[in-house]
């Protein structure tokens, strides 16, 4: 999707959120310097435009907003890219349902208060360890959960890259209604 998002062009500013996996596991083969390193080649350096809005999470157990702000000039981006190189792998359990559950009902917000594209990146090794009290406890190479609709996933050696689509099936619902 980021043959879409070119940052070198104008284009209408559009909403980013950006969901980090912050699990200790990240840390096994250097896994949270290299997600790092892409997001600031990818997102930061390669999508961000003044005019774009961005909500960076941390997820393991729970989710932590690191950053919620429009980019209004250099300024905002290098606030971004030190916020993303101070994100630590110091966190037990992804649960990737759980912050699906948690994430949708701000990304439905935002969408219905913005007019504007909206992406959803998370950056994960996409391997789901939910805690004994989450409804998704356990641990599944292969979990589902029916927000996590990718558009486009990347497998990198030890982790992944997804934009992830969200809410599709209720925006396809709503349409359909109308005939």
């Amino acid at each position: 999707a980021f043959f879409l998002l070119p940052a070198q062009e104008k284009r209408p500013g559009v909403d980013i959120f950006l969901l980090f996996d912050k699990s200790k596991s990240l840390n096994d083969y250097g896994q949270i310097s290299e997600m790092k390193n892409w997001v600031e080649k990818n997102i930061i350096d390669g999508i961000l435009v003044t005019g774009d809005w961005i909500c960076i999470k941390t997820f393991c157990g729970t989710n932590e907003t690191l950053i919620e702000m429009e980019i209004t000039d250099s300024n905002s981006i290098e606030k971004i890219r030190e916020t993303v190189k101070n994100i630590k792998a110091d966190g037990y359990y992804t649960d990737l349902g759980l912050l699906m559950d948690n994430i949708l009902p701000e990304i439905n917000a935002r969408q219905s208060q913005s007019n504007r594209k909206h992406f959803v990146f998370v950056v994960s090794d996409m391997i789901q360890q939910a805690a004994p009290e989450s409804p998704y406890n356990g641990k599944d190479k292969f979990f589902s959960h029916s927000a996590l609709k990718y558009t486009r996933e990347t497998k990198h050696k030890y982790w992944k890259d997804a934009v992830v689509g969200v809410n599709i099936e209720g925006k396809i619902k709503s349409v359909a209604a109308l005939f």
